[in-house]
């Protein structure tokens, strides 16, 4: 399994198309600033400088999820990778679009 940076993308997660969906369902889902705290800084580490993986969060609502993340928390280091992730997604055309769609 491929974590990050590697040309192959994003691992691979049983019973799933790849790990990213389960990144973006827990930020959906839970309202831990543990979790969130966790996976986006995960978010941000497999977007930088990775055209592929920013595609593929994007794809997979990674957009919708930060977004939504940003608008529910206080917590400082949660809005830091979230906002990272963010600004590492929208150097995909297509995530500046999503987030132009996006309202939050």
């Amino acid at each position: 399994s491929q974590v990050g940076g590697g040309q192959e993308g994003i691992f691979k997660a049983p019973g799933s198309e790849d790990g990213v969906e389960v990144l973006t369902e827990l930020l959906r889902r839970s309202n831990s600033p543990r979790v969130h705290q966790e996976v986006t800084t995960l978010l941000y580490n497999l977007t930088f400088r990775h055209p592929q993986n920013q595609q593929r969060v994007g794809q997979a609502g990674g957009v919708e999820s930060l977004v939504s993340v940003c608008s529910r928390t206080k917590q400082l280091v949660v809005l830091e990778g979230a906002t990272g992730a963010l600004c590492n997604l929208l150097m995909d055309p297509e995530n500046q679009q999503r987030m132009a769609q996006t309202s939050g």
